[in-house]
C-alpha cells in the first residue's frame, strides 16, 4: 500500500487535576496527531505526546520532526516507510512510535489480533497524597483490579513502609503490588527500605536508585526484583544525541544493568523499543503509558497485546487522568483486563474538534 497523504495536527486536552512533573506543572495535555492516508481511503492515526519534565524535546520540536517525517513518507509504500523511519531518522521516541502506530493501522495489521479477541491485563496507579492514594486503591479494588503500582521515595522511610504495609493488608491474595521510586533514593536508603518491607509480596521496584549502576547490587544484597524505565530513556537519548567515542562504552554499561534487571518498563512515548536499543527481547517487558490520549493509549495496549499482554499488566492508568479525549468513544479500561476488541484498530474514530492542523514549512 502506498501512503498518499500525511498530515499533522496539534491537540490540547484538559487534565482532571494539575500534573506536577519535576519543575513543571501541567494543566493541559498537549501533543501532535499524525494522519496517514493510503489507497482506498484507508487511514491511520498516530500520536506523539512528549511529556514535560521527562521528554527531551518540546511540543514544537515534535511538530517539526513530525512534519519532516510526514513529508518523507508520502509517496512511499508502508514497507519502505517503515524501513526509512529508523529511531535516528525519527529524532524522538514519541515521533517514532506515532508513525509506526499509524503504519500498523494503515496496513490493517490489527486484524489478526482482533480475531483472537485476546485481553490485556491492567495495572492501577496509586499516586498523589495519602487520601488520593487510598481513594484510588479502594476504587481499583471495587472495579476488580488485581495489580497496583505505588509511587514511593516521596516520604520518610517510616511513612513509606507503613503505607506499603497498609496497602498490602487491603489486597486480595491473588493481587500484586509494584513500586516505583523514580530514582529517588541513595543506595543506603533503598537498602533500608527493602529490609523493612515483605519482599515476597512485592512484584518489583522500578528504578529505585539515583545511581542506576548499582541496581544489580541492590537486587543481590536485598533480594528484591528491580525494573528499569529511566535507563531505557537514557539509552534512547544516547542513541540520538551522543556521537563521541564514549557512547558505546556508556551504552554497554546501561545494557549490562538493564539486562541484569528482572523487568523492563517501556514507555513508547519516552523510549525507543528495547530491540532498537540492542536489548534482549526475551526480557519481561511491561508496557506503560505517559498520559497519552486514547489514540496513544490504544497503541500502547496494542503493543502490550503483541508482547503477551495477558500475563504482564500494562500500566495505562494515566489515561484516566484526562478530563477529555481525542476518541469519539473513550476507551473503557476499568477493572482487571481490557478486551482487545475495544482498542483495535487504534484511534480511528477521532474527534476532530480537538485538532488544529499544523502549517507546513
Amino acid at each position: 500500500m502506498i501512503i498518499r497523504d500525511a498530515r499533522s495536527y496539534t491537540y490540547s486536552l484538559q487534565l482532571k487535576a494539575p500534573l506536577r512533573r519535576k519543575e513543571e506543572v501541567v494543566v493541559r495535555r498537549k501533543g501532535v496527531l499524525f494522519f496517514l492516508q493510503g489507497e482506498e481511503d484507508f487511514i491511520g492515526w498516530g500520536e506523539a505526546a512528549p511529556l514535560p519534565g521527562f521528554s527531551r524535546i518540546t511540543l514544537q520540536e515534535a511538530q517539526a520532526l513530525g512534519r519532516a517525517a510526514a513529508k518523507a513518507v508520502t509517496g512511499r509504500s508502508i514497507a519502505d516507510a517503515r524501513n526509512w523511519l529508523t529511531p535516528e531518522q525519527s529524532g524522538d521516541p514519541s515521533v517514532y512510535f506515532a508513525f509506526h502506530q499509524a503504519f500498523r493501522v494503515l496496513a490493517q495489521e490489527h486484524e489478526e489480533e482482533k480475531k483472537d479477541s485476546c485481553t490485556v491485563a491492567l495495572c492501577s496507579l496509586l499516586d498523589g497524597d495519602l487520601n488520593e492514594t487510598e481513594a484510588r486503591l479502594q476504587a481499583g479494588l471495587a472495579e476488580g483490579c488485581r495489580c497496583f503500582k505505588l509511587k514511593v521515595a516521596r516520604r520518610s522511610l517510616a511513612e513509606e513502609t507503613d503505607l506499603v504495609a497498609h496497602i498490602l493488608s487491603q489486597l486480595p491474595s491473588d493481587s500484586t503490588l509494584r513500586l516505583d521510586a523514580n530514582r529517588g533514593w541513595t543506595y543506603d536508603e533503598a537498602l533500608a527500605f527493602c529490609c523493612s518491607v515483605p519482599l515476597e509480596k512485592i512484584a518489583f521496584i522500578e528504578e529505585p536508585l539515583q545511581d542506576w549502576r548499582q541496581i544489580p547490587r541492590l537486587q543481590t544484597e536485598s533480594g528484591i526484583a528491580c525494573a528499569v524505565d529511566e535507563c531505557l530513556q537514557d539509552m534512547s537519548a544516547l542513541l540520538l544525541f551522543r556521537a563521541d567515542h564514549d557512547r558505546e562504552a556508556l551504552m554497554h554499561a546501561y545494557r549490562t544493568v538493564v539486562e541484569a534487571a528482572c523487568y523492563l518498563v517501556w514507555k513508547p512515548s519516552l523510549s525507543f523499543p528495547p530491540e532498537a536499543l540492542g536489548l534482549d527481547i526475551r526480557k519481561r517487558c511491561i508496557l506503560s503509558g505517559a498520559y497519552e490520549s486514547g489514540v496513544g493509549t490504544a497503541a500502547v495496549l496494542e503493543e502490550a497485546l503483541r508482547r503477551g499482554g495477558a500475563s504482564l499488566a500494562a500500566g495505562v492508568d494515566t489515561y484516566s487522568r484526562l478530563a477529555e479525549d481525542l476518541l469519539l468513544t473513550p476507551l473503557h479500561l476499568e477493572g482487571n483486563r481490557a478486551d482487545a476488541r475495544l482498542f483495535i484498530p487504534a484511534g480511528q474514530a477521532v474527534d476532530v474538534t480537538h485538532l488544529e492542523e499544523c502549517c507546513c514549512e
